[in-house]
């Protein structure tokens, strides 16, 4: 009678296992089909933030240069990286590396009061039922003394409003931070352009031999715009020059020409 039973008992197991695989399973796919719900469109609105903040720094609007979910998502990435580097150079600049023997007093004094704390809760476990401290400690217990019971209960709602109240801040914190960020990032980066481009105009950049301009001909290389590109679709082509942001529809004939130079190791660049 025993190895039947034994046998009943190991079929069920394994069935049991083999029930238990598809359901962990499921509940994997499940995770990152709501993981990736929500990362999709936050991913999408901090590329089309950037986007924004950065055509709208050229005067132009957003109309008028569409792009397409792809683009967004590349910005968006792109701006989450920037984000994660700025948080990580606020903790490592919130770390004093300048004075490591202070921040090693500072480790040492927190283990002495951790150490020191631990031991006093044991001590006070240790105590004899008859001791002074305690029976003051019983006297104490909130079953005994309402004036404890009044302000455990007074503690516990005080942290719990404020638990809570720092939760739907952060939430909002980072619901919005991050988007916001990357609008202003936009913006900061057209306005760089901007202003190389007020301070010296078309120039060629000495870093790697490109110019910061480029130029609009036509078939017979006649150049008829030149000035900084903020952006072309399939119907407009939009620069930026001397007198603002010029949006212009978009011709068969037209080309965008943008001029590589190699100016000699020294040379200040040349302003056209």
């Amino acid at each position: 009678m025993g190895k039947p039973t034994y046998r009943r008992r190991r079929r069920r197991s394994s069935s049991a296992s083999s029930i238990q695989q598809p359901s962990s399973f499921l509940y994997q796919v499940k995770l990152w089909a709501v993981l990736t719900a929500i990362i999709a469109p936050g991913a999408f609105l901090i590329g089309t933030y950037y986007y924004e903040g950065y055509v709208e720094a050229f005067g132009v609007r957003v109309e008028d240069l569409p792009v397409s979910t792809s683009v967004l998502y590349v910005h968006a990435y792109k701006l989450v990286g920037i984000f994660l580097l700025k948080v990580a150079e606020a903790l490592v600049s919130f770390v004093d590396w300048q004075r490591p023997l202070l921040m090693l007093v500072y480790v040492a004094a927190g283990w002495v009061g951790l150490y020191g704390l631990l031991r006093l809760i044991r001590w006070l476990a240790n105590l004899p039922s008859h001791h002074l401290l305690n029976r003051f400690v019983r006297w104490l217990h909130p079953s005994k003394n309402d004036v404890t019971l009044v302000s455990i209960m007074t503690v516990a709602i005080s942290y719990a409003a404020v638990l809570l109240l720092t939760a739907v801040g952060t939430m909002a914190l980072f619901w919005w931070q991050i988007p916001l960020s990357a609008s202003k990032q936009g913006r900061d980066d057209a306005q760089e352009k901007i202003s190389d481009f007020n301070a010296l105009g078309c120039h060629r950049q000495t870093s790697d031999g490109w110019g910061n301009c480029v130029k609009i001909t036509d078939a017979k290389d006649k150049v008829l715009y030149e000035g900084v590109l903020v952006g072309s679709t399939d119907k407009n082509i939009v620069l930026y020059t001397a007198q603002g942001a010029k949006v212009m529809p978009r011709k068969n004939d037209w080309y965008l020409l943008h001029e590589r130079t190699s100016p000699s190791k020294g040379t200040k660049p040349d302003v056209k």
